[in-house]
């Protein structure tokens, strides 16, 4: 539970320094410091806990950002799934796995966003603009990513650091060590 809570902080801390970083820097060169915390989620919280911090995560953004309601939420659930199906196959606890995994993450986030849009809107919202934003955005996401990747490991070590890393298997042999 206060792995969920504290991933839920920092979910919120990044809203806010992203959108505040949104005032001074332009659009495309700013981290989507929330998105990758969602990734992180998904790599730390499995099941129905990582479900509803992505999910929360996801609405606080529709309310902060004037989006539909849902879109986000929606969006995120979705990253977060697949960034626990994709850790399954590689292991994303690693940088450069981690690296490749945020730059496709990124452009599926977009692509998603761009078809749910276009859908509702009745008129295709993929133009050249969008597609130039979205390579930024793909390559700022993916620089980024170790920095949020780390702070969230650190956090949590400090607030369960019984629960931080990988579960250890300890195999019992049949005869005793000496």
């Amino acid at each position: 539970m206060r792995r969920s809570a504290s991933l839920l902080v920092l979910g919120a801390a990044a809203l806010l320094l992203q959108g505040s970083l949104a005032l001074y820097v332009p659009r495309a060169f700013v981290p989507d410091f929330a998105f990758l915390v969602v990734v992180t989620v998904g790599l730390h919280l499995p099941g129905v806990q990582g479900l509803l911090v992505a999910a929360a995560l996801g609405y606080t953004a529709d309310l902060l950002s004037g989006a539909l309601p849902g879109e986000h939420a929606l969006l995120w659930a979705g990253v977060w799934a697949l960034t626990g199906f994709v850790n399954r196959r590689l292991d994303l606890r690693r940088v450069p796995p981690l690296l490749v995994a945020v730059l496709a993450f990124t452009g599926v986030e977009t692509l998603g966003f761009a078809l749910l849009n276009g859908g509702l809107a009745g008129r295709p919202t993929v133009d050249v603009h969008l597609l130039s934003t979205a390579a930024w955005q793909m390559l700022v996401n993916t620089l980024a990513a170790p920095l949020v990747w780390g702070l969230t490991s650190a956090v949590l070590a400090l607030v369960s650091p019984d629960e931080v890393g990988r579960r250890r298997v300890r195999l019992e042999t049949r005869r005793p060590v000496i």
